[in-house]
């Protein structure tokens, strides 16, 4: 787990934010449960989780993820943010409306123009994009 990421979420849901994990595991959310119980996750996502294993047969991607993760939530992508350390990400949800941010811990060129170094990092830009987009 990256540093930050717990005390991070833990700020964001101070914040009112709702969180929930969309992660490019092909395993099914339920059999995360434990893994996600055990860092310390489940404290903090209140829309849970959900995988690529939990879309079906293979063929889906982070742009499918997102869009049933905003389902789960019941948000319109421009009430929500996509955050990522992979740049491949965000170019495929590019286009959907939703503030994509990029955590560059290995990558560092992000098509987006919100890009931090760390999650640690990540409730302050948010509190800034809040003043931007409220």
């Amino acid at each position: 787990m990256f540093p930050g990421v717990l005390s991070s979420l833990k700020t964001l849901r101070n914040m009112n934010k709702r969180l929930i994990i969309a992660t490019g595991r092909e395993l099914e959310c339920p059999r995360m449960m434990h893994e996600l119980r055990y860092y310390g996750f489940t404290e903090f996502i209140e829309g849970g989780c959900v995988s690529l294993g939990d879309l079906g047969p293979p063929g889906h991607d982070k742009l499918d993820l997102v869009k049933r993760a905003l389902g789960i939530l019941k948000l319109p992508p421009g009430d929500a943010a996509y955050v990522t350390d992979h740049p491949r990400d965000i170019l495929l949800v590019n286009g959907l409306g939703t503030v994509n941010i990029g955590v560059s811990t290995w990558a560092r060129d992000f098509p987006t123009k919100f890009v931090i170094r760390s999650v640690a990092e990540l409730p302050d830009l948010i509190a800034t994009l809040d003043g931007v987009y409220d």
